[in-house]
């Protein structure tokens, strides 16, 4: 179990500060403790964490990649991709979390779910990174898009509609280019629990996930 106490210096964690842990499964989580007046229980929430495709309740991902061409063995004319995200954690990854932070940080400490956040508010509080070819293929080809989820289990769906050069590269991205492609999804957040005096002073937060992670890959 990995732990990390970010702007805390050696001894206890004070409220407004925040301590990394990385749970079995690699997932990294970072926690802040809150500010209460009764103190003999310590209470944390943690930062939007675990940035996922979203699942419907039957099973299969909420995610499609639609390439299509005017005959059967023709070049592609275009193409439609579509997914919704989600962040959150699960219950047992929550009391997992809480074993270790009382197990590794402070043995007074408890989880009491996600912290409150809410979007960033100056400039998009999403984007794709656009490094390479990828990135700025996508970029160019946003159609649609929700607001970013500021609970666990909210949905944040984005559509892309591509030409036929675009949608192939898209296609052989999906296909063969296994493990990280360098592009990232970032959702930005401004932390509500943070002790702050102003609403303008509040931290923000960046979630993000490699788009060649993230993404499932298609069979054709």
């Amino acid at each position: 179990m990995c732990v990390a106490v970010c702007g805390a210096g050696v001894g206890p964690i004070r409220p407004g500060e925040t301590v990394r842990l990385k749970l079995a499964d690699g997932t990294p989580v970072t926690l802040i403790r809150l500010e209460r007046a009764d103190d003999a229980a310590h209470e944390y929430r943690y930062l939007p964490a675990n940035l996922t495709i979203a699942r419907r309740r039957d099973g299969p991902l909420e995610f499609s990649f639609l390439p299509y061409r005017k005959n059967e063995g023709d070049e592609l004319e275009g193409g439609i991709m579509h997914f919704l995200l989600r962040w959150g954690l699960s219950e047992n990854q929550e009391n997992e979390l809480e074993k270790a932070l009382r197990s590794d940080v402070d043995s007074l400490g408890t989880v009491a779910g996600a912290a409150s956040v809410r979007a960033w508010e100056d400039g998009s509080s999403w984007q794709i990174t656009s490094r390479g070819a990828i990135g700025s293929i996508l970029n160019r080809a946003v159609a649609s898009a929700g607001h970013v989820p500021t609970v666990p289990g909210s949905k944040l769906a984005i559509s892309f509609r591509f030409d036929g050069h675009d949608a192939a590269r898209i296609s052989d991205a999906l296909r063969s280019q296994r493990g990280p492609w360098g592009e990232k999804i970032r959702l930005r957040f401004a932390v509500d629990d943070a002790p702050a005096p102003s609403r303008r002073d509040r931290p923000d937060w960046v979630l993000e996930s490699d788009l060649g992670v993230l993404l499932p890959r298609t069979g054709g």
